[in-house]
């Protein structure tokens, strides 16, 4: 049976890294990026971040551009995010992003890496994309 769709991890940052998300705002951009994923029939498995960027799973169909995709959870969620808050709170994105495919069999693996963002960088130095230990 014909795959057609791949899982997809998006990770971007905020503008210069700038370490601007409490606990509390990680919550509410991951609710703004379901509700955007949501509404744009993207299938997000997960999302979360830190202080100063969010991953993202998607399963990408056949019929979906990544760049598309990035581009509306990027953009929509910014401009949703920065519609509520002050002009000294307000974020912008960095440019670009880091997307990978990931196999079906790891998808579990990415999932929890995703999850427990805050744990992984409150206990340990930062090493991007070390998710294999999650497993």
């Amino acid at each position: 049976m014909p795959i057609d769709y791949i899982y997809i991890h998006i990770v971007w940052s905020t503008k210069n890294r700038d370490a601007i998300f409490s606990p509390e705002e990680i919550v509410r951009m991951s609710k703004i990026i379901d509700d955007v994923a949501t509404k744009s029939k993207i299938f997000l498995l997960a999302v979360n971040g830190y202080k100063d960027h969010i991953h993202c799973l998607v399963q990408l169909k056949r019929s979906q551009s990544l760049s598309s995709i990035i581009q509306r959870l990027k953009g929509s969620s910014s401009f949703i995010y920065n519609k509520s808050v002050a002009n000294e709170q307000k974020i912008q994105w960095q440019r670009g992003s880091f997307s990978e495919s990931i196999q079906p069999e790891a998808v579990e693996k990415v999932i929890k890496y995703i999850r427990y963002q805050e744990h992984i960088h409150r206990n340990r130095e930062f090493k991007f994309l070390d998710f294999k230990r999650w497993g």
